[in-house]
């Protein structure tokens, strides 16, 4: 995460920043990304963001009692699984932060050309350990517009990510997961 950061002011003090078209990222990126696109001019304050970061990882402590409640409220789902456990206490104790924003919510801070477009991946290692080299069925991807599954040639706008379909069509509409579950 810190990493990405570092990378990223280096790029706009040789002036290359503005030149980047999109931004992809799997793991601790993502969480960088995902701080950074909560600013739609990110660019622009990039190492007072990042300092505030820095800050905010060491200096900052996270509180059982809303972990304990945001994990109440996922738990509501039908669909709760080991990631909302994850996202809520794991990524929620590294970060200090949980965000409950929403993907979608970050067009904004790529639509005028001053932020390079985010492409957040994930990997599905189940089928990832099954091949040696890349193949589409191991990537997911998620950006402000839709979250896909390049495998299955699948796509969905990303508010209705989370919702459910049946042969292509949706059936049930459910609330667009939040940031904190997709970190």
């Amino acid at each position: 995460m810190i990493a990405l950061y570092a990378t990223l002011e280096e790029l706009q003090k040789q002036g290359l920043l503005d030149t980047i078209m999109y931004l992809c990222g799997v793991s601790g990126s993502t969480w960088c990304m995902s701080s950074l696109y909560k600013n739609g001019d990110w660019a622009e304050k990039l190492q007072a963001l990042e300092e505030h970061m820095r800050d905010n990882l060491v200096k900052s402590t996270w509180s059982l009692t809303k972990a304990t409640k945001m994990l109440l409220e996922a738990a509501k789902d039908e669909n709760y699984s080991l990631t909302d456990f994850w996202a809520y206490t794991i990524v929620y104790g590294m970060l200090h932060e949980l965000d409950e924003g929403h993907l979608s919510e970050q067009r904004g801070a790529s639509e005028n050309g001053s932020n390079p477009y985010p492409i957040y991946a994930a990997v599905d290692k189940q089928s990832f350990s099954k091949v040696t080299e890349y193949a589409p069925e191991t990537w997911f991807e998620f950006t402000p517009h839709e979250a896909s599954f390049l495998g299955w040639g699948a796509s969905v706008p990303m508010e209705y990510f989370g919702s459910e379909y049946k042969n292509g069509e949706l059936q049930k509409k459910k609330e667009e997961k939040n940031m904190s579950y997709l970190q």
